[in-house]
């Protein structure tokens, strides 16, 4: 099949959403994986800071949620 629509390609500033699935160990692994990388620029030291406060927050999520269940 052939069409007349070409998708706009991704560009400097284009946002995607990336899922990712695991147990609160494997973050626990990629936190610590991440404390252990040394970024070789500002970018990259960026990138990091980033994702290491976004598994910090799936880690204290699982947490409050264990604690939860603990309870009931």
């Amino acid at each position: 099949m052939t069409t007349d629509f070409t998708p706009e390609a991704p560009h400097t500033d284009y946002e995607c959403t990336l899922h990712v699935r695991g147990t609160k160990a494997w973050f626990q692994t990629i936190r610590d994986l991440l404390d252990n990388a040394e970024p070789e620029d500002e970018d990259q030291a960026h990138a990091k800071d980033f994702l290491y406060h976004e598994v910090e927050e799936v880690i204290n999520w699982i947490n409050q949620d264990e604690g939860y269940y603990k309870q009931k």
